[in-house]
Protein backbone atom coordinates (compact mmCIF):
# COMPACT_ATOMS: atom_id res chain seq x y z
CA UNK A 1 0.00 0.00 0.00
CA UNK A 2 1.47 3.61 -1.24
CA UNK A 3 -0.29 5.60 1.77
CA UNK A 4 1.51 4.61 5.46
CA UNK A 5 -0.85 6.59 8.15
CA UNK A 6 -3.95 8.37 8.37
CA UNK A 7 -3.88 11.90 9.97
CA UNK A 8 -7.35 13.00 11.63
CA UNK A 9 -9.42 15.70 12.84
CA UNK A 10 -10.80 15.94 16.60
CA UNK A 11 -13.99 18.19 16.78
CA UNK A 12 -16.19 17.70 13.81
CA UNK A 13 -14.76 14.59 12.40
CA UNK A 14 -14.33 12.36 15.21
CA UNK A 15 -16.79 13.62 18.18
CA UNK A 16 -20.02 16.41 18.10
CA UNK A 17 -17.91 19.14 19.56
CA UNK A 18 -18.40 21.94 17.06
CA UNK A 19 -21.21 23.51 18.59
CA UNK A 20 -19.86 23.54 22.13
CA UNK A 21 -17.05 25.48 20.95
CA UNK A 22 -19.49 27.80 18.93
CA UNK A 23 -21.16 28.49 21.92
CA UNK A 24 -17.93 29.02 24.05
CA UNK A 25 -17.07 31.65 20.95
CA UNK A 26 -20.37 33.11 21.71
CA UNK A 27 -20.17 33.88 25.52
CA UNK A 28 -16.54 34.88 25.00
CA UNK A 29 -17.74 37.31 22.09
CA UNK A 30 -20.61 38.62 24.63
CA UNK A 31 -18.20 38.90 27.81
CA UNK A 32 -16.26 41.55 25.52
CA UNK A 33 -19.86 42.95 24.60
CA UNK A 34 -19.73 42.01 21.52
CA UNK A 35 -22.81 40.09 19.87
CA UNK A 36 -23.07 37.79 16.80
CA UNK A 37 -25.17 35.32 15.91
CA UNK A 38 -23.89 31.36 16.70
CA UNK A 39 -25.24 30.03 13.32
CA UNK A 40 -22.42 32.68 12.11
CA UNK A 41 -19.34 31.51 14.10
CA UNK A 42 -20.39 27.96 13.24
CA UNK A 43 -18.89 28.02 9.90
CA UNK A 44 -15.82 29.17 11.32
CA UNK A 45 -14.86 26.76 14.10
CA UNK A 46 -11.88 24.84 12.41
CA UNK A 47 -9.84 27.71 12.11
CA UNK A 48 -7.15 28.60 14.47
CA UNK A 49 -8.29 31.41 17.00
CA UNK A 50 -5.64 33.93 16.05
CA UNK A 51 -7.51 33.63 12.59
CA UNK A 52 -11.30 32.98 14.10
CA UNK A 53 -11.00 36.56 15.78
CA UNK A 54 -10.01 38.89 13.41
CA UNK A 55 -12.05 36.99 10.67
CA UNK A 56 -15.42 37.55 12.97
CA UNK A 57 -14.82 40.85 14.27
CA UNK A 58 -12.22 42.57 12.60
CA UNK A 59 -8.60 43.66 13.22
CA UNK A 60 -9.63 46.48 15.54
CA UNK A 61 -10.99 43.89 17.87
CA UNK A 62 -8.01 41.12 17.27
CA UNK A 63 -5.29 43.96 18.34
CA UNK A 64 -7.36 45.01 21.50
CA UNK A 65 -8.67 41.87 22.82
CA UNK A 66 -7.57 39.19 20.63
CA UNK A 67 -6.01 37.30 23.38
CA UNK A 68 -7.98 37.92 26.03
CA UNK A 69 -11.05 36.96 24.00
CA UNK A 70 -9.31 33.41 23.17
CA UNK A 71 -8.37 32.82 26.66
CA UNK A 72 -11.75 33.40 27.58
CA UNK A 73 -13.28 30.76 24.55
CA UNK A 74 -10.81 28.05 26.23
CA UNK A 75 -12.11 28.53 29.48
CA UNK A 76 -15.94 28.61 29.05
CA UNK A 77 -15.28 25.73 26.46
CA UNK A 78 -13.65 23.68 29.49
CA UNK A 79 -16.90 24.65 31.63
CA UNK A 80 -19.43 23.51 28.96
CA UNK A 81 -17.24 20.36 28.63
CA UNK A 82 -18.07 19.71 32.37
CA UNK A 83 -22.34 19.63 31.79
CA UNK A 84 -22.61 18.76 28.28
CA UNK A 85 -22.16 15.07 26.78
CA UNK A 86 -19.81 14.50 24.17
CA UNK A 87 -20.74 12.34 21.32
CA UNK A 88 -18.34 10.06 19.00
CA UNK A 89 -19.64 10.17 15.53
CA UNK A 90 -19.64 6.64 13.68
CA UNK A 91 -16.30 5.32 12.84
CA UNK A 92 -14.66 7.76 15.48
CA UNK A 93 -12.86 4.38 17.12
CA UNK A 94 -13.10 1.93 14.01
CA UNK A 95 -10.40 4.36 12.33
CA UNK A 96 -7.96 3.85 14.49
CA UNK A 97 -8.77 -0.04 14.75
CA UNK A 98 -8.99 -0.83 10.91
CA UNK A 99 -5.89 1.28 10.42
CA UNK A 100 -3.95 -0.74 13.05
CA UNK A 101 -5.00 -4.03 11.32
CA UNK A 102 -4.15 -2.87 7.77
CA UNK A 103 -0.78 -1.58 8.80
CA UNK A 104 -1.16 1.99 8.76
CA UNK A 105 -0.06 4.34 11.29
CA UNK A 106 -2.70 7.46 12.60
CA UNK A 107 -1.96 11.02 14.08
CA UNK A 108 -4.69 13.31 15.35
CA UNK A 109 -3.75 16.74 14.10
CA UNK A 110 -6.07 19.09 16.75
CA UNK A 111 -6.66 22.54 16.59
CA UNK A 112 -7.79 22.09 20.60
CA UNK A 113 -5.52 22.90 23.51
CA UNK A 114 -3.69 19.38 25.14
CA UNK A 115 -6.74 19.99 28.38
CA UNK A 116 -9.52 20.04 25.99
CA UNK A 117 -8.47 17.32 23.87
CA UNK A 118 -7.77 14.64 26.88
CA UNK A 119 -10.82 15.98 28.23
CA UNK A 120 -12.68 15.65 24.97
CA UNK A 121 -11.69 11.76 24.64
CA UNK A 122 -12.75 11.46 28.23
CA UNK A 123 -15.94 12.52 28.02
CA UNK A 124 -16.34 10.62 24.05
CA UNK A 125 -14.78 7.68 25.51
CA UNK A 126 -12.35 7.52 23.42
CA UNK A 127 -8.91 6.63 24.41
CA UNK A 128 -6.44 8.49 21.93
CA UNK A 129 -3.38 8.04 23.37
CA UNK A 130 -3.20 4.42 22.97
CA UNK A 131 -5.39 4.32 19.51
CA UNK A 132 -2.87 6.78 17.85
CA UNK A 133 0.58 6.79 17.38
CA UNK A 134 0.93 10.73 17.46
CA UNK A 135 -1.02 13.45 18.56
CA UNK A 136 -1.37 16.72 17.61
CA UNK A 137 -2.83 20.13 19.76
CA UNK A 138 -2.86 23.81 19.23
CA UNK A 139 -0.38 24.09 21.97
CA UNK A 140 2.48 22.09 19.91
CA UNK A 141 2.36 24.85 16.67
CA UNK A 142 3.23 28.33 16.02
CA UNK A 143 0.13 29.21 14.07
CA UNK A 144 -3.20 26.54 13.65
CA UNK A 145 -5.34 26.03 11.10
CA UNK A 146 -5.71 26.85 8.26
CA UNK A 147 -1.64 27.17 8.48
CA UNK A 148 -0.38 23.70 7.74
CA UNK A 149 1.68 23.28 11.20
CA UNK A 150 -0.28 21.14 12.79
CA UNK A 151 -0.08 18.45 9.59
CA UNK A 152 3.54 18.97 9.18
CA UNK A 153 4.35 18.13 12.72
CA UNK A 154 1.69 14.92 12.45
CA UNK A 155 3.83 13.51 9.07
CA UNK A 156 7.31 14.62 10.77
CA UNK A 157 6.29 13.03 14.25
CA UNK A 158 5.10 9.58 12.36
CA UNK A 159 8.79 9.88 10.51
CA UNK A 160 7.17 9.90 7.18
CA UNK A 161 6.41 12.37 3.94
CA UNK A 162 3.63 13.80 3.05
CA UNK A 163 2.88 11.92 0.55
CA UNK A 164 2.98 8.70 2.60
CA UNK A 165 -0.29 10.16 4.17
CA UNK A 166 -3.73 11.02 3.99
CA UNK A 167 -5.80 13.33 6.25
CA UNK A 168 -9.46 13.35 7.13
CA UNK A 169 -11.68 16.06 8.16
CA UNK A 170 -15.13 18.15 8.24
CA UNK A 171 -14.10 21.45 7.12
CA UNK A 172 -11.81 23.46 4.63
CA UNK A 173 -9.50 24.51 6.91
CA UNK A 174 -8.85 21.39 7.50
CA UNK A 175 -8.68 20.49 3.79
CA UNK A 176 -6.57 23.90 2.81
CA UNK A 177 -4.23 22.92 6.20
CA UNK A 178 -3.17 19.10 4.55
CA UNK A 179 -3.36 20.81 1.21
CA UNK A 180 -1.05 23.44 1.91
CA UNK A 181 1.56 21.14 3.93
CA UNK A 182 1.36 18.32 0.77
CA UNK A 183 -1.10 15.69 2.20
CA UNK A 184 -4.22 15.39 0.40
CA UNK A 185 -7.67 15.50 2.70
CA UNK A 186 -10.79 13.15 2.58
CA UNK A 187 -13.54 15.10 3.64
CA UNK A 188 -16.65 14.53 5.83
CA UNK A 189 -20.09 15.92 6.06
CA UNK A 190 -20.41 15.90 10.36
CA UNK A 191 -19.73 19.64 10.46
CA UNK A 192 -21.54 22.39 8.76
CA UNK A 193 -19.75 22.73 5.41
CA UNK A 194 -21.65 21.02 2.03
CA UNK A 195 -19.91 18.81 -0.14
CA UNK A 196 -19.17 21.43 -2.83
CA UNK A 197 -17.45 23.89 -0.47
CA UNK A 198 -15.01 20.59 0.45
CA UNK A 199 -14.08 20.14 -2.81
CA UNK A 200 -13.70 23.61 -3.99
CA UNK A 201 -11.12 23.63 -0.93
CA UNK A 202 -8.91 20.55 -2.45
CA UNK A 203 -10.15 17.81 -0.64
CA UNK A 204 -9.97 14.12 -3.29
CA UNK A 205 -13.42 13.26 -2.04
CA UNK A 206 -16.24 13.55 0.42
CA UNK A 207 -17.80 11.38 2.80
CA UNK A 208 -20.83 11.19 5.13
CA UNK A 209 -19.04 10.39 7.75
CA UNK A 210 -15.83 8.67 9.23
CA UNK A 211 -17.10 5.49 9.30
CA UNK A 212 -18.23 5.44 5.57
CA UNK A 213 -14.48 6.12 5.25
CA UNK A 214 -13.91 3.06 7.55
CA UNK A 215 -16.89 0.87 5.14
CA UNK A 216 -14.62 1.73 1.68
CA UNK A 217 -11.12 2.51 3.27
CA UNK A 218 -9.72 0.66 0.47
CA UNK A 219 -10.97 2.63 -2.65
CA UNK A 220 -10.47 5.72 -0.48
CA UNK A 221 -6.39 5.22 -0.03
CA UNK A 222 -6.53 3.82 -3.70
CA UNK A 223 -8.04 7.16 -4.57
CA UNK A 224 -5.40 8.82 -2.37
CA UNK A 225 -2.14 8.03 -4.43
CA UNK A 226 -1.18 7.73 -7.84
CA UNK A 227 -0.06 4.05 -7.59
CA UNK A 228 1.78 1.35 -6.18
CA UNK A 229 5.04 3.63 -5.50
CA UNK A 230 5.59 4.49 -2.18
CA UNK A 231 6.14 8.74 -2.07
CA UNK A 232 9.02 8.71 0.66
CA UNK A 233 11.71 11.76 0.86
CA UNK A 234 14.09 9.16 -0.50
CA UNK A 235 11.88 8.26 -3.55
CA UNK A 236 11.41 11.82 -4.32
CA UNK A 237 14.77 13.02 -4.12
CA UNK A 238 15.23 10.62 -6.89
CA UNK A 239 12.94 11.84 -9.08
CA UNK A 240 13.81 15.30 -8.19
CA UNK A 241 17.73 14.25 -9.03
CA UNK A 242 16.88 13.46 -12.98
CA UNK A 243 14.86 16.97 -13.02
CA UNK A 244 17.96 18.72 -11.87
CA UNK A 245 19.57 16.56 -14.50
CA UNK A 246 17.37 18.08 -16.87
CA UNK A 247 18.05 21.59 -15.33
CA UNK A 248 21.71 21.33 -15.87
CA UNK A 249 21.18 20.64 -19.62
CA UNK A 250 19.28 23.51 -19.83
CA UNK A 251 22.18 26.29 -18.09
CA UNK A 252 24.26 24.25 -19.79
CA UNK A 253 22.49 25.20 -23.48
CA UNK A 254 22.15 28.97 -22.15
CA UNK A 255 18.17 28.86 -20.89
CA UNK A 256 17.03 28.82 -17.52
CA UNK A 257 17.87 26.02 -15.54
CA UNK A 258 14.36 24.31 -14.83
CA UNK A 259 13.71 20.62 -15.52
CA UNK A 260 11.15 18.45 -15.12
CA UNK A 261 10.23 14.54 -15.43
CA UNK A 262 7.17 12.30 -15.74
CA UNK A 263 6.55 9.67 -13.94
CA UNK A 264 3.88 7.00 -13.62
CA UNK A 265 2.05 5.18 -10.62
CA UNK A 266 5.00 3.15 -10.35
CA UNK A 267 7.25 5.27 -10.33
CA UNK A 268 9.19 4.77 -13.55
CA UNK A 269 10.04 8.32 -15.74
CA UNK A 270 7.88 8.38 -18.79
CA UNK A 271 8.66 12.20 -19.78
CA UNK A 272 11.34 14.71 -19.89
CA UNK A 273 11.33 18.34 -20.51
CA UNK A 274 13.47 21.28 -19.36
CA UNK A 275 13.17 25.28 -20.60
CA UNK A 276 13.56 26.15 -23.89
CA UNK A 277 11.89 29.92 -23.17
CA UNK A 278 15.33 31.83 -23.78
CA UNK A 279 16.34 29.74 -26.65
CA UNK A 280 13.18 29.38 -28.40
CA UNK A 281 11.24 32.68 -27.28
CA UNK A 282 8.45 30.71 -27.61
CA UNK A 283 6.50 31.15 -24.12
CA UNK A 284 5.00 27.91 -24.05
CA UNK A 285 8.32 26.25 -23.60
CA UNK A 286 8.65 25.92 -20.17
CA UNK A 287 10.16 22.62 -18.64
CA UNK A 288 6.69 20.99 -17.68
CA UNK A 289 5.17 21.88 -21.21
CA UNK A 290 8.26 19.30 -22.98
CA UNK A 291 7.55 16.68 -20.52
CA UNK A 292 3.69 16.92 -21.09
CA UNK A 293 4.53 16.95 -25.27
CA UNK A 294 6.29 14.06 -25.22
CA UNK A 295 3.74 11.61 -23.58
CA UNK A 296 1.10 13.40 -25.61
CA UNK A 297 -0.93 10.54 -26.75
CA UNK A 298 0.51 7.85 -24.86
CA UNK A 299 -1.44 8.36 -21.31
CA UNK A 300 -4.85 8.74 -20.98
CA UNK A 301 -6.27 11.27 -19.30
CA UNK A 302 -8.82 9.13 -17.67
CA UNK A 303 -6.42 7.79 -14.97
CA UNK A 304 -4.62 9.37 -12.30
CA UNK A 305 -1.12 8.28 -12.48
CA UNK A 306 0.98 10.85 -13.26
CA UNK A 307 3.74 12.36 -11.53
CA UNK A 308 4.97 15.69 -12.19
CA UNK A 309 8.32 16.78 -10.51
CA UNK A 310 9.82 20.00 -11.34
CA UNK A 311 12.75 21.97 -9.99
CA UNK A 312 10.99 24.77 -9.92
CA UNK A 313 7.27 25.63 -8.58
CA UNK A 314 5.01 25.66 -11.68
CA UNK A 315 3.60 28.78 -13.20
CA UNK A 316 -0.23 28.83 -13.46
CA UNK A 317 0.10 27.59 -17.12
CA UNK A 318 1.79 24.43 -15.74
CA UNK A 319 -0.34 23.65 -13.03
CA UNK A 320 -3.22 24.23 -15.01
CA UNK A 321 -2.19 22.08 -17.78
CA UNK A 322 -1.42 19.65 -14.85
CA UNK A 323 -4.42 19.49 -13.82
CA UNK A 324 -6.19 19.02 -16.66
CA UNK A 325 -4.14 16.09 -17.77
CA UNK A 326 -5.15 14.78 -14.03
CA UNK A 327 -1.56 14.21 -13.39
CA UNK A 328 -2.48 12.81 -9.29
CA UNK A 329 1.27 14.67 -7.57
CA UNK A 330 3.42 17.37 -8.03
CA UNK A 331 6.33 17.53 -6.17
CA UNK A 332 8.83 20.60 -6.82
CA UNK A 333 12.27 21.88 -5.64
CA UNK A 334 12.28 25.62 -5.29
CA UNK A 335 9.32 28.18 -4.70
CA UNK A 336 8.87 30.38 -7.55
CA UNK A 337 6.77 33.58 -5.08
CA UNK A 338 6.40 36.11 -8.04
CA UNK A 339 4.77 33.36 -10.52
CA UNK A 340 4.35 30.08 -8.59
CA UNK A 341 0.67 28.74 -8.76
CA UNK A 342 0.23 26.49 -6.41
CA UNK A 343 -1.29 29.23 -4.23
CA UNK A 344 -3.22 30.67 -6.81
CA UNK A 345 -4.92 27.85 -8.59
CA UNK A 346 -8.12 26.69 -7.46
CA UNK A 347 -9.76 22.90 -8.20
CA UNK A 348 -11.86 22.85 -11.22
CA UNK A 349 -15.26 22.36 -10.79
CA UNK A 350 -15.61 20.30 -14.10
CA UNK A 351 -16.52 16.23 -13.25
CA UNK A 352 -13.44 14.29 -12.86
CA UNK A 353 -11.13 17.18 -12.29
CA UNK A 354 -9.04 17.35 -9.12
CA UNK A 355 -6.48 19.22 -7.44
CA UNK A 356 -2.87 17.32 -7.53
CA UNK A 357 -1.28 16.83 -4.35
CA UNK A 358 1.66 19.25 -4.09
CA UNK A 359 4.73 18.51 -2.09
CA UNK A 360 7.21 21.84 -2.10
CA UNK A 361 11.30 22.09 -1.02
CA UNK A 362 12.78 19.09 -1.87
CA UNK A 363 16.01 19.69 -2.97
CA UNK A 364 15.73 23.30 -2.98
CA UNK A 365 18.55 24.34 -2.34
CA UNK A 366 20.08 22.23 -5.54
CA UNK A 367 18.10 24.23 -7.73
CA UNK A 368 18.71 27.81 -5.77
CA UNK A 369 22.29 26.74 -6.50
CA UNK A 370 21.65 26.73 -11.09
CA UNK A 371 19.70 29.62 -10.60
CA UNK A 372 22.68 31.26 -8.96
CA UNK A 373 24.97 29.93 -11.64
CA UNK A 374 22.67 31.33 -14.44
CA UNK A 375 22.36 34.77 -12.08
CA UNK A 376 26.33 34.51 -12.65
CA UNK A 377 26.56 34.52 -16.63
CA UNK A 378 23.40 36.14 -17.23
CA UNK A 379 23.09 38.91 -14.60
CA UNK A 380 20.47 41.01 -16.66
CA UNK A 381 16.92 38.51 -15.78
CA UNK A 382 15.00 40.65 -13.74
CA UNK A 383 12.62 37.13 -13.18
CA UNK A 384 15.90 35.55 -12.09
CA UNK A 385 16.77 38.87 -9.84
CA UNK A 386 13.77 38.68 -8.02
CA UNK A 387 13.51 34.69 -7.58
CA UNK A 388 17.20 34.74 -5.90
CA UNK A 389 16.00 37.80 -3.94
CA UNK A 390 12.65 36.27 -2.32
CA UNK A 391 14.40 32.77 -1.81
CA UNK A 392 16.93 34.72 -0.06
CA UNK A 393 14.12 36.66 2.24
CA UNK A 394 12.17 33.42 3.05
CA UNK A 395 12.94 30.80 4.88
CA UNK A 396 12.98 27.77 2.68
CA UNK A 397 13.00 24.12 3.55
CA UNK A 398 14.84 21.74 1.15
CA UNK A 399 14.26 17.95 1.71
CA UNK A 400 17.32 16.57 0.21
Amino acid sequence: MAIDAIILDLDGTLVDTNNLHARAWSLAIERFGYRLDQERILVEIGKSGSVLVPDLLGDSAENRVGDALRDAHDEIYLELLDHEPVHLFPGGIDIFERARADGLRTAVASGSKRDSLEKVADKAGIDLLNLSDAIITDDDVQTGKPSPDAVIAAYEKLGLSPAQCVMIGDTPYDVEAAQRAGVLCLGVLTGVHAAESMYRAGARGVYRHTGEIVDELESALQMSTPGPVKLTWETMRALMAEALDEARRGLAEADLPVGAVLADGNGTIVGRGRSRTETTREFLAHGEMQAFSEISGSFSIDKRELILVTTLEPCMMCFGAAMGARVDTIIYALKAPSNGGVARCRPMQSPGMIMPRVVGGVCADKSLALFEEWNRRHPDRPFVKDLLEKSSLTSMRSMC
